[in-house]
């Protein structure tokens, strides 16, 4: 529940986006972080942001690297998670944060007015709605002032592709179809771009390079689009999506013989499933359960199997790299010290920390999906909307797709959890799963039955039915179990 998801210091999920509310420009755009004014840190090409920002009373808000100045990419994130929270919290009865709904409105119809063809560039001053100009010289590009964000039209950043997850989500939420007609046209030149281009160029921090978080965001947007419309044109761009941010996925184990003395190799790392962080830095990002979710909404609507294992695959990142106290105390032993100036900001007390799992595990072995963490950490001189974020997923894709799940419309299935040697199949009128529980501990594993027309089924004597059909079937499997189990269709 966001309510009492706990950040430190007895500050809850909710109470810190309502923090953020605050944080919004004179245009009426809200920002995408949070400079504390006593946040540490350490001095970096990620934190070259000024001590004031003359005329900007919000001077502590602003998006990674720059006050007062609104980076698309984040900004769509950020939106998103406002309209998707919102809905969580009331959906359950908990709150009715219309403030978040308000603000998540006011920054989309601002943008709609100042671009109403679509043409965003990838950051614009929080003020006057221009381009920005870089201030992040994560690559060795000049950082004179003249490198300015230029729109898509021209060759800028594609930022503007997260931006139609909150479109898209907006009007799924108040049914008005204007914000539907400009998700599309956002759409339609994303399109347009990955069919001339063929890549996407620029995400967090719009640093150009071909990054897996922008084709994931396509991806996520064309999965949106089709979600909203039933368009065939969105789900075949949703594939072509797929096909790029896939193309970011490691397709098999790199051996780290010899290599001991690193995490990866003292964990015996696999590395079939994972996915870079960018061409930048060359790190691991297992923080990437969203990819996940977009995966396999692609295989509910296509029925390719290949979408499914490359959900599982990337899941499966997260089970093997959990971040277990005798981990921690390795990597702290053996692996923290002086780090290249590019990630230290990350971890700016050099120590893996105990209470949020962050601060440059992202970089060495993380906390999913079992002990969700978030890539942050309570030394770190910004907050952002990305990071609280990261955490969400896991549940949904439960909700939605169970640990283990079989699809009546394409007659496949599999498991997505901490199950291996699993096969699902239908034998006349049952279903056999047979599956093995990776975990030294018992598990209860739901398993969702998708697009089944029966009344109910049969297992062991047992007869599920209504909301025990649509909330998952519970299975329980003993420590290391091996088990074979009929599931009899009525």
């Amino acid at each position: 529940m966001l309510s009492n998801i706990t950040l430190g210091s007895g500050v809850s999920f909710a109470d810190r986006l309502d923090e953020y509310i605050h944080g919004v420009s004179p245009l009426g755009i809200i920002y995408q972080a949070f400079y504390p004014r006593s946040g540490a840190g350490v001095q970096s090409p990620l934190d070259q942001h000024p001590l004031r920002c003359p005329g900007c009373p919000e001077h502590e808000f602003g998006t990674y690297g720059q006050l007062g100045i609104v980076d698309m990419g984040p900004l769509g994130e950020e939106l998103y998670w406002y309209i998707r929270s919102y809905q969580l919290l009331k959906s359950q009865a908990v709150a009715d944060k219309h403030n978040w709904i308000n603000v998540a409105q006011t920054s989309l119809d601002r943008l709609m007015s100042l671009y109403p063809e679509g043409d965003i560039p990838g950051r614009i001053d929080g003020a006057t709605g221009q381009a920005a100009d870089r201030a992040i010289p994560l690559i060795d590009w000049p950082n004179d002032g003249q490198i300015m964000y230029r729109r898509p039209s021209q060759g800028g950043a594609d930022g503007f592709v997260n931006l139609i997850w909150a479109y898209s989500a907006f009007y799924s939420y108040s049914h008005d179809p204007k914000y539907l007609q400009y998700a599309e046209l956002l759409g339609d030149q994303l399109l347009s771009i990955l069919t001339k281009v063929g890549v996407l160029a620029g995400a967090e921090e719009d640093i150009f390079n071909i990054d897996k978080r922008s084709s994931h965001a396509a991806l996520a947007a064309f999965n949106d689009l089709y979600a909203v419309t039933g368009k065939e044109k969105w789900r075949g761009a949703a594939i072509l999506g797929a096909n790029s941010f896939a193309s970011w996925q490691y397709s098999y184990n790199v051996s780290f013989q010899g290599l001991e003395n690193t995490p990866a190799g003292h964990f015996d790392y696999r590395t079939v499933g994972g996915t870079p962080v960018d061409v930048g830095v060359t790190s691991n990002n297992l923080v990437f359960e969203q990819g996940a979710t977009e995966f396999v909404r692609l295989w509910n609507a296509t029925g390719d199997q290949v979408w499914f294992e490359r959900a599982r695959a990337l899941l499966h990142q997260g089970v093997e790299s959990t971040l277990t106290e005798d981990k921690r105390e390795w990597l702290n032993a053996h692996f923290q010290g002086p780090a290249d100036p590019k990630i230290m900001p990350f971890n700016p007390l050099g120590h893996f920390d105990v209470h949020s799992f962050g601060g440059g595990t992202e970089d060495v072995l993380t906390a999913w999906p079992r002990f969700k963490g978030i890539w942050t950490t309570k030394e770190h001189p910004f907050i952002s909307m990305y990071m609280f974020a990261e955490g969400l997923d896991w549940g949904e894709i439960q909700k939605s797709f169970g640990s283990i799940t079989f699809s009546f419309k394409w007659n496949q299935g599999g498991a997505l959890d901490t199950l291996d040697h699993v096969q699902i199949n239908r034998h006349g009128g049952n279903l056999v799963l047979k599956a093995h529980n990776m975990i030294n501990a018992t598990e209860i594993y739901p398993l969702m039955l998708l697009n089944y027309t029966g009344k109910s089924v049969r297992i062991n004597n047992r007869t599920y039915e209504g909301k025990e059909l649509e909330q998952g079937i519970p299975l329980s499997f003993a420590a290391n179990e091996q088990r074979e189990i009929v599931i009899e269709l009525r």
